[in-house]
């Protein structure tokens, strides 16, 4: 079968650790282009201002941000729901075996599907991990790119 068949009897041919290699891959892939936009901002704010440090202050406040808005994302849904009432409040409890369905592609995760290993390994959007967790490697990326620039640069 050809590597841009996207049809379940293909996942199906993938053993177990390959379908995690090709999740990992991907999440790693998506921390790694949302660090590259994220340096190419601060390449432009360093012509601006002529100082890695901002850099450095930029790709810092950059990657706690993303960090939050994954964290936040990853948080799971209420297992209830409080509805107040004349006469009272009525708790209503969530059925916690809700099936997910199936991801929407973004434009950006469609140009991230583009970059090279991506375009050869691909998986359904329902095989790869959450938009939120591969945002909470990108933020942990974009930290650890911060530490290095500061450690290369202003040390």
């Amino acid at each position: 079968m050809s590597s841009v068949d996207r049809s379940d009897e293909w996942v199906s041919e993938l053993s177990w650790a390959e379908v995690i290699a090709r999740r990992v891959l991907d999440a790693t892939v998506y921390a790694l282009v949302v660090t590259a936009i994220a340096l190419v901002v601060g390449g432009v704010i360093q012509t601006i201002t002529g100082t890695v440090a901002d850099v450095v202050l930029f790709t810092f406040i950059l990657g706690i941000v993303v960090l939050g808005y994954a964290t936040y994302c990853l948080l799971p849904g209420r297992p209830w729901h409080v509805e107040h009432t004349e006469s009272g409040m009525d708790l209503t409890r969530h059925d916690r075996t809700q099936t997910i369905g199936s991801r929407e592609v973004t434009r950006f995760q469609a140009v991230v599907q583009s970059v090279p290993p991506l375009r050869w390994y691909m998986l359904p959007p329902e095989e790869r991990y959450s938009p939120a967790l591969k945002l909470f490697a990108a933020g942990i990326c974009i930290l650890l790119t911060s530490i290095g620039i500061e450690a290369l640069f202003v040390w």
